[in-house]
Order: C-alpha cells, then sequence, then structure tokens
C-alpha cells in the first residue's frame, strides 16, 4: 500500500480529530497487518465468560465493544470503496449505540465476533492496497460531511486503536 498523507482539516468531521491525535506521523498503511495479529492475539486472550461484562451500568459489554470496532470498520471501508468508485451522494451515517444494541453481540461467542472482525481487516488490507494515490486523496461525502479516503483509512486505525485501548483501561484486560 502506498504511504497515506495524513488528513487535512476540511477533509473529515471534527469529531474525528480526537482520534487523529494519536495518530500524527503514524501511517495507517503500516499499521494494518501488524495491529491485524497484535489486536487479534490480545482479543483472543480474552476469557469467554468475561465477553458479556460491562464496566459500569449502561456502558457496553466488552462484545458489544468489539462489536462496534467490527461494524465501524466494516461501514467506514465500505464508504472508501464507494468514494474511490466516484460515488456523489453522501453516504448515510450511523447511530453506533442503535448498532451495539441491535447487533445481538452479546447472543455471540467472543471469538465469532473477533473472527469477524479478522476477516474484514484482512479484506481491507486487500481492499486498500489496491487504492493508488489518487483514490486515497478522493473526496466525498458521509453523514453529510466532507471526507477523504485517506481520513477514513486514518479513522479505521485510530478508531481500533481507541476502543482497544478503553478495553485496557477501563475493562481491565
Amino acid at each position: 500500500m502506498i504511504t497515506l498523507p495524513f488528513p487535512k482539516e476540511g477533509e473529515y468531521p471534527p469529531y474525528f480529530g480526537e482520534y487523529y491525535k494519536r495518530m500524527e506521523g503514524v501511517n495507517p498503511s503500516e499499521l494494518l497487518a501488524p495491529r491485524l495479529d497484535s489486536v487479534t492475539s490480545f482479543w483472543r486472550s480474552i476469557p469467554e465468560e468475561k465477553g458479556n461484562y460491562a464496566y459500569a451500568e449502561g456502558k457496553w459489554t466488552i462484545k458489544q465493544v468489539i462489536g462496534h470496532i467490527t461494524d465501524t470498520e466494516r461501514i467506514m471501508s465500505y464508504r472508501t470503496m464507494c468514494i474511490v468508485r466516484g460515488e456523489k451522494q453522501s453516504l448515510p451515517g450511523f447511530e453506533e449505540n442503535d448498532y451495539a444494541a441491535n447487533g445481538r453481540h452479546n447472543d455471540r461467542t467472543l471469538a465469532s465476533i473477533i473472527n469477524e472482525w479478522e476477516a474484514i481487516r484482512k479484506s481491507n488490507i486487500i481492499l486498500f492496497s489496491t487504492f493508488n494515490m489518487s483514490d486515497v486523496e478522493a473526496i466525498g461525502m458521509a453523514n453529510n460531511y466532507k471526507i477523504s479516503v485517506t481520513a477514513i483509512i486514518h479513522a479505521i486505525v485510530a478508531h481500533e486503536m481507541h476502543h482497544t485501548m478503553v478495553l485496557t483501561e477501563r475493562y481491565g484486560i
């Protein structure tokens, strides 16, 4: 995969800014494959019986957090494909709490959710490797915000890093 430029202000929604603070000077294309192995190993170390644990009332369970990461990566990669393929309409947003509530993650095994994320990440590594510089610089609309493909790819990695850190800090994993 080519080296991705850091997203410029105006190429992403303002709420992505918090995620990007972790990414300054980091090329996400260099993190996608290595994090696949390290994150998968880390998540697989979580005992199955801990999967439905939430650290406080009203917070997502571990399964829901990993399901949220999975849903978000799938949506974000779809957005990159649409923008690269020339989609002109604004791609829909999504309400993360509704997705977590309706994802039935707590009815699944932790292993099945991790397997799903792993498959999506592998697929994204292949998809993103086909992009050239004009592809990653392409601008589209998502959730009524102007966004570049490079901004989305940065967000995919930063979002997963953020929630993996949350699992460590708040869930005691």
